[in-house]
């Protein structure tokens, strides 16, 4: 019995966070869209030693989109980075890649990489 209503609890507090989450996603979705300001909570420090340009690449990367055509070598230089980081234990996080992403382009690349970011963020 102790056992099913944690089950249960847990259950709840999944839900509870994932929606949470779908919630703060939205809201960067919406500031992007509309070229809005970040929402507090998308903002922060570039955690990696990657340019905004790296950054993007390694977000369609991870959410299987697709790449402009003329990026192509630089997205396999990035795949085979990601893989060797890993391999080493370094992961990071779909988050951690949009926060260093956010806090690295400035408006210009935004406005230049808006539906490519969307893209990410929607998928």
């Amino acid at each position: 019995e102790k056992n099913r209503l944690l089950s249960q609890v847990k259950s709840k507090l999944d839900d509870l966070f994932s929606s949470q989450r779908r919630e703060k996603f939205n809201e960067l979705v919406e500031a992007v869209d509309t070229d809005g300001d970040i929402p507090s909570s998308w903002q922060g420090n570039n955690k990696t030693s990657l340019n905004a340009a790296q950054l993007l690449l390694r977000l369609e990367i991870l959410t299987n989109q697709s790449s402009p055509e003329a990026l192509q070598s630089e997205r396999m230089s990035e795949q085979v980075a990601m893989l060797d980081a890993k391999l080493q234990g370094e992961e990071s996080s779909l988050e951690t890649y949009l926060i260093s992403y956010l806090a690295e382009a400035d408006k210009a690349d935004l406005a230049t990489s808006k539906g490519r970011l969307l893209a990410v963020l929607n998928a």
